[in-house]
């Protein structure tokens, strides 16, 4: 029996060792803010998406602002989408939230890849201040196999600013 044994361990190193499990890379759908831009009477941020391979076929931005700090607050398309179609677009400046739903035209393929999503106009109250800009928990990445969002991450942005852009 020894023997047996011995000649399994030899025959057989790996026999009693489980094989490792190679990691699977997860792939991450994320949606950002980038740092405003100062224009000539604005602040210009985009919101871009990164889908890593998922073809997406829409986008729910749900932002929450200090409408004590920013104002004049505008949402457009960007890039991401040859040809989008807004499906909601509103903008509660009391409560600063901006509620921004797009997705690919009719008849349109989803798209995958990295880019600008929307792009975001707002001004300042206040000469200079540091604010935040954040996804809300609603805000979510569709892609047409899937009901549920496949958004993994949402990275709000905080900044300072100052002065205001003049028109």
């Amino acid at each position: 029996i020894i023997l047996l044994g011995l000649a399994l361990h030899i025959g057989f190193p790996n026999a009693n060792k489980s094989a490792s499990p190679k990691s699977v890379p997860v792939l991450k759908t994320t949606l950002g803010i980038s740092k405003p831009v100062a224009s000539s009477s604005a602040y210009i941020s985009n919101v871009w998406l990164t889908t890593e391979r998922k073809k997406v076929t829409a986008v729910d931005i749900e932002l929450t602002y200090d409408p004590k700090i920013l104002t004049n607050i505008d949402i457009k398309p960007g890039t991401f989408f040859p040809d989008p179609t807004v499906l909601r677009q509103t903008i509660d400046k009391i409560n600063g939230k901006v509620s921004f739903i797009l997705g690919i035209g009719l008849g349109d393929s989803p798209v995958n890849g990295n880019g600008t999503v929307a792009i975001l106009n707002f001004t300042t109250i206040t000469k200079s201040d540091i604010t935040t800009i954040s996804f809300l928990k609603e805000s979510g990445v569709t892609v047409s196999t899937a009901r549920p969002s496949i958004l993994t991450n949402a990275q709000g942005i905080q900044f300072s600013f100052g002065p205001t852009p003049k028109p």
